[in-house]
């Protein structure tokens, strides 16, 4: 185990402290503390482990199999260029995806969503 801090009085929620006990089959409050810091440590420290400590199989998995996701950004169309598509659109099933997505384009007002349906 890590060295020792002073001790410090903390309030936890009865309940959910318990039920913490419960499920992870624990004695002692000190114990869900261990427990959930250590969870808490490998999950956003990912120190260089010692032969003391290493960090469960399961958390170095998904940490070294995970890759940061990027936002792609958004790409805004005007209304000329939603027109321009609409004028290319031959098959019916292409035209209810348009269609679709003019409806949830988060730029454009109602009022340009018509004009362009209009055109």
């Amino acid at each position: 185990m890590a060295n020792r801090s002073n001790p410090t009085g903390i309030r936890f929620d009865v309940e959910k402290i318990e039920f913490v006990k419960q499920r992870e089959k624990l004695k002692s409050n000190q114990q869900v503390v261990d427990l959930l810091m250590n969870k808490y440590w490998w999950e956003h420290k990912m120190p260089i482990p010692t032969h003391k400590e290493t960090p469960p199989m399961n958390l170095k998995e998904s940490v070294a199999v995970s890759a940061p996701i990027i936002a792609q950004p958004k790409i805004r169309k005007t209304p000329q260029q939603w027109v321009n598509e609409k004028r290319e659109i031959e098959d019916p099933e292409i035209y209810k995806k348009w269609f679709s997505e003019l409806e949830a384009d988060p730029y454009l007002t109602s009022k340009e969503k018509s004009a362009i349906k209009q055109s």
